[in-house]
């Protein structure tokens, strides 16, 4: 199965979720949910998972739990098709399209997978 990396840089604390565009070699996001306890980490894969057209299951934090630039890894995407989303302006689906709740009910956190609080 392919995979490929990300790299996001986030703004937590946002009025809604979004991709804002092009940071770097990566994307610059905006969350509203808080730098605490993974919220944050969970609406950036939430986010990310549903632009791309994916599960939040599928994508992870490598790098960067605690801090604002951060390392996701996708799974079921080529880094192919990461190129094309990045040259077509990081087009995003809208935030209500976002993801399951998980256990906390937050969009995207799974509990003890590294990106919630559990």
């Amino acid at each position: 199965m392919d995979s490929a990396r990300l790299i996001v840089k986030v703004v937590p604390g946002a009025h809604r979720d979004e991709v804002v565009g092009r940071h770097g070699e990566g994307v610059r996001v905006r969350v509203s949910a808080p730098p605490e306890k993974g919220r944050a980490n969970a609406a950036v894969v939430a986010l990310i998972a549903a632009a791309l057209g994916v599960a939040a299951r599928d994508v992870a934090v490598r790098r960067g739990l605690t801090g604002p630039l951060k390392m996701l890894e996708i799974a079921g995407v080529s880094r192919e098709t990461i190129e094309k989303w990045l040259a077509g302006g990081c087009p995003t689906a809208s935030a209500r399209a976002v993801g399951s709740r998980g256990k906390n009910g937050v969009a995207g956190d799974h509990g003890k997978d590294g990106l919630g609080d559990g």
